[in-house]
């Protein structure tokens, strides 16, 4: 699993599904695997996404979800927005972000989605942990989704008490994400794909 944050060090945590047994958690994501070089995409994109996009809208995930996926489309990768909540549990209390029942605000959804290819995601928006609860977390991840049909979609471990984990939203709510203005989510998913595609080079 990548993470990319100026106060937490990139690592890799591939061998996810590995772990299930050990520590119960597990969930599901239809689409096959990745191959090597898809999932190096996923990677590129997840590494390079706010040396492109502006810090401003880490707070957006609706946007900058779209983002991903509209860049992951442009690589050859057909990428889909899968609405969720995460978790950030730690030794003395659970954070949650999205479908918490708030009423709605004219700024702000109450829900949170990512951005899903095959078995793996990208997640731009966790610095609403900072804003909100003054936690820690990276400010994007891009890791393997677990491949087994139930609730939980993804975890990473921060440190041996503290861990992200992204779960489905809870029955019988709407959790379409809002409209984001295409010609902003297209300017940024180009530029974005086009660095990718030219650190290949």
């Amino acid at each position: 699993m990548l993470t990319t944050d100026e106060s937490y060090p990139i690592w890799w945590m591939d061998s996810v599904r590995e772990n299930l047994a050990a520590t119960g958690l597990a969930g599901g994501s239809e689409p096959g695997p990745l191959s090597q070089g898809q999932s190096a995409s996923v990677k590129a994109v997840a590494r390079a996404f706010y040396e492109v996009v502006p810090q401003e809208l880490r707070t957006f995930c609706s946007v900058t979800s779209r983002i991903a996926q509209a860049a992951l489309s442009r690589l050859g990768l057909p990428a889909r927005l899968t609405p969720c909540q995460v978790w950030l549990t730690t030794e003395d209390s659970n954070y949650v972000v999205g479908f918490l029942g708030h009423a709605p605000r004219d700024d702000k959804w109450d829900g949170h989605v990512i951005c899903t290819v095959g078995d793996w995601f990208i997640d731009a928006a966790l610095t609403h942990f900072r804003t909100e609860f003054s936690q820690d977390t990276p400010a994007v991840v891009a890791g393997r989704t677990f491949q087994v049909k139930t609730a939980a979609i993804a975890r990473l471990d921060l440190t041996p008490t503290d861990r992200l984990v992204w779960i489905a939203p809870p029955d019988g709510i709407d959790t379409t994400p809002p409209d984001e203005p295409p010609d902003l989510v297209a300017r940024y998913a180009q530029a974005l794909a086009e660095r990718v595609a030219s650190q290949r080079r």
